[in-house]
């Protein structure tokens, strides 16, 4: 899935997919899985994760070449924003993310309409 989120000034394409977590854990060493919890609201981000997965989605969208991405790539990535602009956003990037992982109605309905037994 790939969306446009408005960020500041400033609009980025974000693109998720079955691979952004393994670029995630390539790049940063660590599970993206692992960031993720739940809570009575949903699906929730660890803060301190949200700026490496929008690196990663950004970089998907720019059709950057993943294998090669350096700390110099991600330190320009975090200066196109003021300090607060992507913890604002959050809630919209994460939701990239988690939509691409979502079923879609067209399966919901499919599934509700099995005979059980």
């Amino acid at each position: 899935m790939t969306k446009d989120v408005q960020i500041g000034e400033k609009t980025i394409s974000f693109t998720a997919n079955g691979a952004t977590p393994l670029f995630y854990k390539q790049f940063f060493g660590k599970d993206l899985l692992k960031a993720i919890s739940t809570s009575d609201d949903g699906l929730v981000l660890a803060s301190d994760s949200l700026p490496e997965l929008a690196f990663i989605m950004a970089k998907q969208s720019d059709k950057a070449d993943m294998m090669h991405l350096t700390q110099e790539n991600y330190i320009e990535f975090l200066s196109l924003f003021d300090a607060l602009e992507l913890p604002l956003a959050g809630d919209k990037i994460f939701s990239v993310y988690v939509a691409n992982s979502m079923p879609t109605e067209e399966a919901k309905k499919k599934t509700s309409g099995r005979a059980k037994g």
